[in-house]
């Protein structure tokens, strides 16, 4: 059974996947936050893969703003860019390969953290999931 604290983090999820699906990666409301990566992590370029994790990782308070008001509005810019400054391992790690965690390897067997919801799985139900994560269905490359 799926307790009701997941369900909600699986609507949230899904609200993000599907602002992320249905805006262009050459939308102006986007820029703030890659503004704000290139900015405090001092990165050229930063790819649609980098913008789509940070968004994914944002507390669901600043995306809540996000939506209402854009990610161009002075108040959720400067939110983003706070959030990135002050959780700069969490969006390196997220950014670095905007894919799968690896965390560290167990009797029961290696144990990942998915580079979406941020829970850990082990390698096992990822495969039973068919290369998904098992808690929010995101596809998990290991490469």
């Amino acid at each position: 059974m799926i307790e009701k604290n997941d369900y909600r983090a699986l609507r949230q999820q899904a609200v993000r996947e599907a602002y992320w699906a249905n805006t262009p990666s050459e939308s102006s409301d986007l820029w703030p936050v890659s503004d704000a990566l290139s900015e405090v992590l001092g990165q050229g370029d930063v790819s649609s893969e980098q913008i789509k994790a940070v968004i994914l990782i944002l507390p669901d308070k600043i995306f809540a703003q996000a939506m209402t008001w854009g990610f161009c509005d002075t108040e959720v810019r400067d939110q983003v860019h706070e959030f990135i400054a002050a959780n700069q391992e969490q969006v390196i790690s997220a950014t670095a390969s905007g894919q799968a965690v690896e965390k560290q390897a167990t009797p029961a067997g290696k144990t990942i953290q998915c580079w979406s919801c941020r829970k850990s799985l082990t390698l096992a139900q990822r495969g039973e999931a068919d290369g998904h994560c098992p808690h929010c269905r995101v596809e998990i490359d290991l490469d």
